[in-house]
């Protein structure tokens, strides 16, 4: 699993079957500082699964629909997950990546992000 960090480490050690994988991100829906996501689990030897997650959302990290987020899954239990805060982009490097841009772009129906005030 390699250096998850303590924080993960402490979560993932109850899991069975842990493996990393990605959390594509369908929707999500905000209820105060809470955030629920909805998307589709894809890891190695599971298949696509649908799940829901509640979370906290760091200030510091630029999450969208469509975004493919890195979690650590239980394979015994695919709903018991953890986002890799540390592994998602900052606002900061999102904005200085062309391509987000271009994907921004095709989520939000064509608008040009590049312009457009994250702040």
């Amino acid at each position: 699993m390699g250096d998850l960090g303590f924080t993960v480490w402490r979560f993932v050690r109850r899991y069975r079957d842990p493996v990393v994988g990605t959390l594509r991100l369908t929707a999500k829906d905000r209820r105060g500082s809470r955030v629920k996501y909805v998307g589709v689990v894809i890891a190695p030897g599971l298949p696509p699964t649908p799940v829901s997650h509640w979370t906290g959302e760091p200030a510091s990290r630029w999450v969208v629909d469509g975004m493919d987020l890195p979690v650590v899954v239980d394979r015994a239990a695919p709903a018991k997950l953890r986002i890799l805060w540390k592994q998602v982009p900052t606002l900061k490097q999102y904005r200085a990546n062309p391509y987000a841009h271009k994907a921004a772009a095709e989520v939000f129906g064509g608008q040009d992000m590049t312009v457009l005030d994250l702040d």
